[in-house]
């Protein structure tokens, strides 16, 4: 059985998260677009996820036409798209990046005929931050607006549109050896990035699309998890169930438990892969500059916490992250630390760690 989870209003901005030296924490690029112009009046507006294909849909209507968004980001792509469709044509669409959370100064959006794009730096230093750099990518050209760094096009004639993203920096977790100085500092993301978006707006969505779900699926349907929807909890907004579940209601809702359950697995499968950073404490998601817990790792209990259900439901593979990150980046600098603290050889960690070789 397929879970989707149906969810409130929400902006139709979304987050990308990269850490900050300074602060050594998750901040955030924020990239948006604005469809139409002037205020329409909404009505039927449904928001969800599919648990079963990663898909994230929003639906609603205006007097024009009804309006329908995909989103989702693709392992095998290595990009998120969005796909907007309506049963009519559509009007003014606007493309843009903002930075909500660092200063001006730090950061630069500009554009082109088919794209919008942030790049940046966390800090000036010393030590010079990371840097960062974000594209979005339209499969409809518009015109740009340097002053403001907006994509403005015009799809009076169409009614679809992808947008596909793209985000890098200059992160190498193995860069963090004494060789280098424990910098962790790679290449820049400018060329990276590039190739991505170009190489993914290059295919058809349904391709892309057909290749994510291929991937998401195969992970998420290793394991099933059936419960009866004892309180026909079935089409119930989430928010709902989660209110009407409380220490009154003795018998629970198995529904609601394994709704839960498989959003976990899927939050495991979106942000623990072989060539990603482990879940940590917070999680890749923060809206604002300062995670809760600087969004770290924690290994008096945290840590393990992430893991405890991916070998028993067969997510083992994506394990690898948190083995890569211990290689990478505890072994080197924890080795210093046994020395210098307690004479000793190997390698030591305590409490709590970042990216950045924090063993202490």
């Amino acid at each position: 059985m397929r879970s989707l989870v149906l969810l409130g209003m929400s902006s139709l901005a979304t987050a990308n998260s990269l850490w900050s030296s300074k602060a050594a924490s998750w901040d955030t690029t924020n990239e948006a677009y604005t469809l139409g112009n002037g205020k329409l009046g909404v009505s039927d507006y449904t928001r969800s996820l599919d648990l079963g294909t990663g898909i994230h849909t929003t639906t609603y209507s205006t007097g024009k036409g009804k309006y329908t968004t995909d989103v989702y980001c693709s392992y095998p792509a290595q990009v998120c798209i969005y796909k907007l469709n309506s049963t009519a044509a559509l009007s003014k669409v606007t493309i843009y990046f903002d930075q909500l959370v660092e200063e001006s100064s730090l950061w630069n959006a500009t554009c082109d005929s088919d794209f919008a794009r942030l790049r940046g730096v966390t800090q000036e230093g010393p030590p010079r931050g990371m840097t960062y750099d974000t594209i979005a990518r339209s499969s409809i050209p518009g015109r740009c607006d340097s002053s403001t760094g907006k994509l403005a096009i015009n799809a009076r004639n169409s009614s679809s549109l992808t947008i596909v993203i793209g985000a890098g920096t200059d992160f190498d977790g193995t860069k963090g050896t004494a060789a280098t100085d424990y910098t962790f500092k790679g290449e820049d993301p400018a060329e990276y990035v590039e190739k991505i978006t170009s190489s993914a707006l290059s295919q058809s969505e349904s391709k892309l699309r057909t290749e994510h779900i291929e991937d998401y699926s195969g992970l998420m349907s290793a394991f099933t998890l059936d419960l009866p929807d004892t309180q026909d909890s079935t089409g119930t907004e989430l928010s709902t169930l989660i209110t009407n579940y409380n220490a009154n209601k003795t018998d629970g809702d198995p529904y609601l438990e394994k709704l839960l359950f498989d959003y976990g697995r899927h939050l495991f499968i979106s942000s623990s892969r072989a060539n990603s950073l482990p879940p940590n404490l917070q999680g890749v998601w923060s809206p604002t500059k300062n995670a809760a817990w600087s969004g770290d790792y924690h290994a008096n209990i945290n840590l393990q916490m992430n893991l405890w259900g991916a070998e028993a439901t067969g997510l083992g593979e994506l394990t690898v992250a948190v083995f890569n990150y211990m290689e990478q980046n505890w072994m080197p600098r924890g080795a210093e630390t046994a020395e210098l603290l307690y004479g000793g050889a190997g390698w030591v960690t305590h409490d709590e760690m970042n990216i950045f070789g924090h063993t202490g």
